[in-house]
């Protein structure tokens, strides 16, 4: 069913010297984006100079999944003094006009599948050393969290995207509030 999180919607991720890795299959949807999150706020405190996506098996992102990227690819900026890098490679056409609306190409290295540069296609390579990133289970409040926080981020990456978010953005400041006043 559309909207729900399929058993194929999954991250795979790996260490290797300064790179995390990152293989999303199936959606990055707002499900997965916690996990993702505290693996990459984790690979950023082990001293990652980079966190590459391989989106081969990506068929879709929501707003929530791309504005954790976008988070983590400003904690990492931030951290390194500018020197750090989110790459997102084997992107489909679908996938980097997602990117690109966000404006999440201003912050990231997007390649179109087959267009990633040849370190970064050997530092992936077809190795299955990845481990699945079990998801964590949240409450109500930590995904309206996360959700927001991702937002936002989407927003300071581009402030266009206020237009697109202010509402979202609202009804999730107001439901945290809401939630923590109870």
């Amino acid at each position: 069913m559309a909207g729900q999180e399929s058993a194929t919607d999954r991250l795979r991720v790996a260490v290797q010297n300064d790179s995390a890795l990152v293989k999303v299959s199936g959606r990055g949807t707002f499900r997965i984006s916690s996990s993702l999150r505290e693996f990459g706020i984790a690979a950023i405190g082990m001293d990652c100079s980079r966190i590459v996506f391989d989106m081969s098996g990506c068929v879709g992102m929501d707003s929530t999944f791309m504005g954790t990227i976008a988070g983590l690819a400003l904690r990492l900026r931030e951290k390194r003094s500018s020197s750090g890098s989110v790459i997102l490679c084997r992107l489909s056409a679908k996938t980097i006009g997602l990117v690109r609306t966000l404006g999440l190409d201003r912050i990231t290295e997007p390649y179109l599948d087959g267009e990633e540069p040849d370190e970064i296609r050997a530092l992936l390579g077809d190795k299955d050393d990845f481990e699945t990133l079990i998801q964590r289970r949240e409450s109500d409040e930590d995904t309206t969290e996360t959700m927001l926080n991702a937002h936002e981020s989407l927003v300071d990456v581009e402030p266009d995207n206020i237009k697109k978010f202010r509402d979202v953005i609202d009804f999730l400041r107001e439901d945290l509030n809401r939630n923590t006043e109870s």
